[in-house]
């Protein structure tokens, strides 16, 4: 069952310089939890944003990426229309309706680089959120540490039809909720129906637009590592800081995140079956690490068929954007696989 103040800048880039001038022999266990906890944060609109090379070179450097990685290019991260750029008319008809609630389709995101300590993903909705079918667009569920968590955005419908959205955030292995800072006007549940686990859950309005989600490392205390989920509207330009959640350290260094999360989509009720759900377009633009200066190399998609066939994810002709299309009449115009991202330039390249 799913549940419905930023430091100066100054203040920051002094603690900044003071992490990422510590020596190379320095820097591991609870140092790279310093690192990465002063590490720049985007205040304005994350497409123009990155981390400086000299924070992405040590990071890496930390991590211990040796391989060459592709780059973000400074662009926006909203598509150029929000007409798909393909028919969902063409390809395999779904050949029956089935149950139409549960889990729809999935994209995996590979970096290729293991752990890592953020993850920024860049999402449209192409289309007006509209009844039937409550929806829950989870953005990335890997554990950080060895402690399972999922986050991401909910939509369910009131008796007139008018969409109530939340953002949740839900991570295992405890009850305490003294783990968990919520927005005002959210709450912090402690539950045991899904294991022992906290939920925050709080109202952020989102609808057809763009959007980025930007989970990333905080301070470490005495019982585990902060981790922050900021959210940026590009309609208003505004940054949403939703929640934050701790996590215990992993023999005794702070958690980094698992690289190879997925974004999917479930229906959690509303429906009748499968055809009943309101046909609608997901674009993920982009997702990334490192101070957004590491993108992902490959996807690897999946379906379940056994409850939402008329489902299918296909990467744009740009080679970059991959488009998530749902319910109505969508046909399969891609088999689940993995699928190679092509190489973003560095801005100077383009």
């Amino acid at each position: 069952m799913r549940i419905l103040a930023f430091p100066p800048l100054t203040f920051m880039f002094g603690i900044m310089l003071i992490g990422f001038s510590t020596a190379a022999g320095d820097t591991k266990g609870m140092n790279l939890g310093k690192f990465f906890a002063a590490a720049p944060e985007p205040r304005d609109n994350p497409s123009a944003w990155r981390w400086p090379d000299t924070v992405a070179n040590e990071a890496r450097a930390l991590l211990e990426i040796t391989a060459p990685y592709p780059h973000f290019p400074s662009r926006t991260v909203a598509p150029a229309t929000l007409t798909p750029p393909f028919s969902y008319r063409e390809g395999r008809k779904a050949a029956d309706a089935m149950r139409g609630q549960g889990g729809v389709a999935y994209i995996n995101w590979q970096f290729g680089i293991g752990r890592i300590p953020d993850i920024s993903i860049d999402f449209t909705l192409h289309k007006t959120l509209r009844p039937p079918g409550d929806i829950y667009l989870q953005l990335d569920d890997a554990p950080i540490g060895r402690t399972p968590q999922y986050f991401g955005l909910q939509c369910s419908f009131d008796h007139n039809g008018n969409p109530v959205t939340t953002f949740i955030w839900s991570r295992w292995l405890t009850n305490d909720t003294a783990n968990a800072w919520v927005a005002p006007g959210g709450h912090i549940t402690s539950l045991a129906n899904e294991g022992q686990y906290i939920c925050i859950g709080c109202p952020y309005k989102w609808g057809q637009g763009t959007y980025t989600v930007h989970l990333l490392m905080r301070e470490t205390d005495q019982v585990g590592t902060w981790y922050e989920i900021r959210i940026f509207d590009h309609q208003t330009c505004s940054w949403t800081k939703a929640g934050r959640m701790r996590f215990p350290p992993v023999d005794g260094a702070p958690p980094l995140l698992a690289e190879a999360g997925a974004s999917w989509l479930e229906i959690i009720g509303g429906t009748r079956n499968s055809r009943d759900i309101a046909e609608n377009h997901i674009s993920f633009g982009g997702a990334y690490t490192c101070g957004r200066t590491v993108a992902t190399q490959k996807i690897a998609t999946a379906y379940n068929d056994r409850e939402c066939p008329n489902s299918d994810v296909s990467i744009d002709p740009d080679g970059r954007r991959v488009h998530l299309h749902y319910g109505g009449d969508t046909r399969r115009r891609t088999k689940a696989g993995t699928y190679p991202l092509k190489e973003e330039l560095a801005p100077a390249q383009q």
